[in-house]
């Protein structure tokens, strides 16, 4: 088995919370993976100059290490990412990063 992990912002970009995404993605972890564990972490990333901080959860998975288990995984972060309004999701998979775009 391998881990993979997506980053989600706590707050959209208003500043209010996403309790309902991050409840959608917890479900689809569930039903996809069978589980998932999340941690509370601190994000940060500069862009032209300014830099920007935000509270994040990051979400850990199992799976088999193939080709359907990743696009699967891409596939719910650009789902989550576009339901969150991000630009782009932060994810890992088998200790490589990737910054998806939506």
């Amino acid at each position: 088995m391998r881990i993979a992990q997506i980053n989600l912002p706590v707050l959209d970009n208003n500043g209010a919370g996403m309790v309902h995404v991050h409840e959608k993605l917890q479900r689809d972890l569930c039903a996809a993976f069978g589980g998932y564990t999340v941690t509370e972490a601190q994000g940060a990333w500069m862009d032209k100059g300014k830099l920007y901080a935000e509270p994040v959860m990051v979400y850990q998975v199992a799976y088999e290490p193939n080709s359907t288990a990743v696009s699967q995984l891409k596939a719910e972060a650009r789902h989550i990412g576009a339901m969150a309004k991000q630009i782009a999701i932060f994810i890992v998979i088998d200790g490589e990063a990737e910054i998806l775009e939506i």
